[in-house]
């Protein structure tokens, strides 16, 4: 088949009438809604006409065709039909390490940034045919699995050549199906919701839900660790799978257990999953006392509900005019009401995500971070600091009295990096698979990974390295045009 008749026949095809029918997922088929007071847990019916739009397990939309080399999931090609430049030789070349604070924004902004993109997406996770993760790294490629991707590295690179280290573990997320259960070429699927709802405190599923609730006064779950000492619980332990998404643990201690499960990727995530829980329960029993009426269930929905709100007024009252500016944010009708309510809401725009926004744009904020997790007490002095990667999966400087509190008087008083095309070396890894050594600008590895297997092509086509000057510095076009043909 051609690649026309891929992408624009196969979709055609009405899968309802074939034995493929019988394979589809229900959350891919129709559905009949009624109207309720509260949204579910996966997000289907928030759309009474289209019910299955932004569910979670359902697949990130496209603006413009894939570019698939076979069209239906080959890894992309250069133009000559060769092999695209190596993710590693890329990332070590364009994006060095330079201290430039942001005088206007603190780490807040970035951490914010990355609390409501764990809101929003998170591409499914590989997994063998026993539900298990794999390895890459190591095999003939013969012997590796389907969607390995991994990360050659170069014998001279700057930072991994010190360690021998040639290889990155790199995987492809799981393929998924489109609404309708349509052919067509690879769809990539979010197993989370699509919208703002604040499911980073809930959960994306009914199962998740009940593991978070105590089904008592519309409470979540939390650990009072501290009590005897008069300081807030922590979020509940991760005691079902302890060694799940956390490394070096310590015997005594467990990760922590929250609506999302990268709560544990980095201290400032577990800060901030902390506070909201704490906030949930502190609207419950405010709630409660002004409708003492009120079961668990609707105590319990109902701070959902002004969760989920608050959630989104500060995303767009607050992060959107720091992060893009209140000119854009204007220009493109973001902003809030000044007072009653908005009647805009339009049934027939879809609001799934796009491959796009997921896998670049809204990673422009990895720029912003810090290389160092800096600590300040109640007067706003600093008392301490510590190395990213030291934090990153280990959240355990939690459990010591008062930390929680240190680390969320850096997020004020700690400047984000500035933005431009320069990462800290202590860049996240979620790939690193407990290798510290190996964390250092792996992020923006694994951007440049996800651009090649995620397969979008270019918003604005150009025909020259030059024409991209409106959109980069000529530094940066200019080191592109040094390695791409």
């Amino acid at each position: 088949m051609t690649h026309d008749e891929i992408m624009n026949g196969l979709p055609l095809i009405d899968t309802s009438k074939t034995d493929l029918w019988d394979l589809c997922p229900a959350h891919m088929k129709p559905v009949p809604c009624t109207v309720e007071r509260y949204r579910s847990m996966d997000g289907r019916c928030n759309n009474i006409k289209h019910p299955s739009w932004g569910v979670t397990n359902s697949p990130f939309v496209r603006f413009l065709p894939a570019l698939y080399s076979d069209g239906v999931q080959g890894p992309r090609q250069a133009a000559d039909g060769g092999e695209l430049p190596k993710a590693r030789a890329i990332s070590s070349f364009i994006h060095r390490d330079y201290d430039r604070p942001n005088r206007q924004l603190s780490i807040l902004v970035m951490s914010w940034g990355q609390f409501i993109d764990h809101d929003l997406t998170l591409a499914a996770p590989p997994r063998d045919e026993r539900d298990h993760d794999f390895v890459c790294c190591g095999l003939p490629q013969k012997y590796q699995h389907p969607l390995c991707m991994t990360i050659e590295v170069p014998r001279d690179d700057p930072f991994y050549g010190r360690f021998g280290r040639d290889c990155i573990e790199f995987k492809r997320s799981l393929a998924g199906q489109r609404p309708g259960c349509a052919l067509g070429p690879r769809a990539h699927i979010n197993i989370l919701t699509h919208s703002i709802d604040a499911n980073f405190i809930y959960g994306s599923s009914e199962s998740l839900a009940k593991r978070l609730r105590t089904f008592h006064g519309g409470q979540l779950r939390v650990w009072d660790r501290f009590r005897d000492v008069g300081l807030k619980p922590l979020l509940p332990p991760e005691s079902e799978n302890p060694e799940r998404d956390c490394i070096a643990r310590p015997r005594q201690l467990f990760c922590f257990l929250a609506g999302d499960e990268r709560v544990n990727e980095q201290i400032h995530l577990t800060v901030l999953h902390t506070f909201y829980v704490r906030d949930h329960n502190r609207m419950v029993n405010e709630l409660s006392r002004l409708n003492p009426h009120w079961d668990d269930d609707r105590l319990y929905h109902e701070a959902r509900h002004i969760m989920a709100a608050a959630v989104q007024f500060i995303t767009y009252n607050e992060f959107l005019p720091m992060t893009l500016g209140e000119d854009l944010v204007i220009r493109y009708n973001l902003t809030l009401q000044k007072e009653g309510y908005w009647h805009g809401y339009d049934p027939q725009v879809n609001l799934a995500l796009s491959n796009s926004f997921q896998s670049a744009a809204f990673r422009f904020g990895h720029t912003f971070i810090q290389g160092m997790v800096r600590r300040y007490n109640k007067f706003h002095e600093f008392i301490g600091e510590d190395l990213l990667r030291n934090l990153l999966r280990h959240p355990f400087i939690i459990y010591e009295p008062g930390k929680l509190d240190e680390l969320a008087g850096g997020l004020i008083n700690t400047p984000a990096q500035t933005y431009d095309p320069f990462v800290t070396q202590e860049g996240p890894c979620v790939f690193s698979h407990g290798y510290f050594d190996w964390a250092p600008k792996m992020f923006f590895i694994e951007n440049r990974l996800l651009w090649h297997a995620f397969l979008f092509p270019a918003e604005v086509q150009a025909n020259s390295f030059a024409e991209f000057e409106p959109w980069l510095n000529n530094n940066t076009a200019f080191r592109y045009s040094q390695i791409y043909k």
